[in-house]
C-alpha cells in the first residue's frame, strides 16, 4: 500500500482560555469571536508537561456551534466530549484553538494520525473515536 502525506493550508487561531469562550456566549460580553465557518479545533491543558498533548481534537461544519455552544457551554447534548471535560477538568486551566478550512474532516483525521504517531494513542477524551470512523 502506498503512503502519502496530505497537504492542507490552514492557520491556527491563538490559544484562548476555555472560560473566556464560556463568558463570550452573551452578545454584550463578546470576548472571543469564534467563526461560523467549518474547521478543526483542539483542546489542551495550560502549562501541561508537554505543550503538544491534547484533550481532544475535533472538527465541525460550524466551529461556533460546536466549540462555543456544544463543547464549552453545553447547550446541546450532541457533543459527548464536552460534558466529560467539564465534569473532570478544571476549565480555568484549559485552552482551545481552531483553524478554518473547507477540508475539516480530512484535516481532523490528519491531525489525529499525527497525534497517534507522536503519543501512541488518541487524545484522552477521543479514546472511543478512531481515525477514519
Amino acid at each position: 500500500m502506498e503512503k502519502y502525506e496530505l497537504e492542507f493550508e490552514y492557520e491556527w487561531h491563538n490559544w484562548v482560555p476555555w472560560d473566556d469562550i464560556k463568558k463570550s456566549t452573551n452578545v454584550r460580553n463578546k470576548i472571543v469571536d469564534i467563526p461560523e465557518s467549518s474547521g478543526v479545533y483542539e483542546v489542551r491543558r495550560k502549562n501541561a508537561g508537554n505543550p503538544n498533548e491534547r484533550l481532544t481534537i475535533g472538527c465541525s461544519a460550524n466551529l461556533r456551534d460546536r466549540v462555543q455552544d456544544e463543547l464549552v457551554k453545553g447547550d446541546r447534548t450532541l457533543h459527548n466530549r464536552g460534558p466529560k471535560i467539564r465534569e473532570k477538568e478544571d476549565t480555568s486551566k484549559i485552552e482551545v484553538r481552531w483553524a478554518t478550512t473547507i477540508y475539516y474532516y480530512e484535516l481532523e483525521l490528519d491531525l489525529q494520525r499525527k497525534y497517534i504517531e507522536q503519543f501512541g494513542a488518541l487524545p484522552e477524551y477521543d479514546k472511543r473515536y478512531k481515525p477514519g470512523r
